[in-house]
């Protein structure tokens, strides 16, 4: 199963009964690195290379919705599979769509949309020369929803009840509004311009201004870091501006909750909210503030719910 995000892929598959993850964080530019000193990822999709290259200035941005439909998809995806514990081998696969993406607004399939991720997945891509994973099958599923089934049985949410499950992804906020305890989809909402995005733009803003290029890959890094400072300080040039950094990424990560609280008043009255994504790590406690009359719920391990729900769908 693969959670195919802009800023990161999530996989999870079963091993002996077991569970197991794994996150990869993307970072592509254009063109092949050199393999003399170290090993190395370098694609070939229909003739045009790439490579895996986290420390470069000129990586190519994930961070848009054309991203779902990518080349930069598929790299992402096969990157993913080939730095986890699995063998390269047959697959068939499961990925996302956006909730946006894969719902027209009255909550019916875009099929078109579905069909379209599916095909992009399916093409080859070569690694180093050799055959990468080859994906015999796609199945495509949105983003968030079901990843907040397990919660509404263990909340024994009641049919009357409305809920608005809000996926916080880097490039995008989604929301799905479900009637009662099942997964009845009655509207759906996306707005591509609300993302943890804004937040890593403004984290490499502040340390340019401490005379330190980082790029979007190392902006995220520093991002989910549970100790930003410890992260911030080993990279940063000018040490006299680390409290200013610090106070920019907390402003940034404020304005961006104050978004996202401002997108889910505009949307019909609700009984409980879920939050989903890696944006929901970081601003939970702004939501659950000021939603205090409601029932809010951030998903255990936000950020690999999803992934982890789909293995047994």
């Amino acid at each position: 199963m693969c959670d195919d995000g802009s800023t990161c892929v999530k996989l999870a598959w079963l091993e002996n009964g077991n569970i197991k993850t794994h996150i990869s964080p993307n970072a592509f530019r254009e063109g092949w690195k050199s393999e003399a000193f170290n090993q190395v990822l370098n694609f070939d999709i229909d003739g045009k290379k790439y490579s895996f290259d986290k420390g470069h200035n000129a990586i190519l941005s994930t961070t848009n919705i054309a991203f779902q439909y990518s080349d930069l998809d598929l790299l992402a995806i096969h990157k993913a599979l080939l730095t986890s514990t699995l063998s390269p081998q047959e697959i068939e696969i499961t990925v996302t769509l956006p909730i946006n993406e894969f719902f027209h607004q009255d909550g019916q399939k875009n099929m078109a949309n579905i069909e379209r991720k599916r095909n992009n997945v399916l093409r080859k891509v070569k690694v180093n020369n050799n055959q990468s994973f080859e994906i015999k099958s796609v199945f495509v599923m949105p983003e968030s929803v079901p990843a907040v089934a397990e919660e509404l049985k263990k909340d024994d949410v009641s049919p009357l009840e409305k809920s608005i499950i809000v996926d916080l992804g880097g490039t995008t906020m989604d929301c799905g509004i479900i009637t009662g305890g099942e997964l009845d989809v009655s509207e759906v909402y996306g707005n591509p311009s609300i993302g943890t995005r804004s937040v890593a733009i403004a984290i490499i803003k502040a340390m340019g201004i401490a005379d330190s290029d980082i790029n979007e890959y190392e902006a995220n890094a520093i991002l989910s870091s549970e100790d930003k400072r410890k992260e911030i300080s080993a990279i940063i040039n000018n040490r006299s501006m680390i409290d200013h950094v610090m106070t920019e990424i907390n402003n940034a990560i404020e304005n961006y909750a104050k978004s996202v609280i401002s997108q889910i008043e505009q949307l019909q009255k609700v009984n409980r909210i879920y939050l989903a994504g890696g944006g929901a790590e970081l601003i939970d406690n702004y939501v659950t503030a000021h939603f205090r009359n409601k029932k809010v719920r951030k998903l255990d391990d936000a950020q690999l719910a999803l992934v982890k729900t789909l293995v047994y769908v």
